[in-house]
């Protein structure tokens, strides 16, 4: 992602930019604020995620194993499903983790 410098002086001959460190940082932080919020997966991978993930967690399954096992079908990684897990967004809970 380029780093987005601010106006400060501006001539009709060019530009002049200068990197402000306090505004560039806050624009950074809102940018990457706004990538890490939310969920990022649609509904339908989500579901088909659960339905994969409630039955072998209920069989004593660890996410990492379910992670190696089926590291095609999933397309995202152990930190998110955990992440997901915590939200309440899937139908498997803290309490279905064999150890976290």
């Amino acid at each position: 992602m380029p780093v987005k410098v601010f106006p400060v002086l501006h001539t009709s001959a060019m530009d002049v930019f200068v990197f402000t460190n306090a505004k560039s940082h806050i624009f950074i932080i809102q940018q990457l604020k706004g990538t890490k919020e939310g969920i990022a997966l649609p509904c339908q991978q989500l579901y088909e995620l659960d339905c994969l993930l409630k039955p072998l967690l209920k069989q004593g399954q660890s996410i990492s194993h379910i992670y190696d096992a089926h590291e095609k079908e999933i397309p995202c990684s152990i930190k998110i499903i955990y992440n997901y897990i915590d939200q309440g967004i899937f139908t498997a809970q803290n309490i279905d983790l064999p150890k976290k």
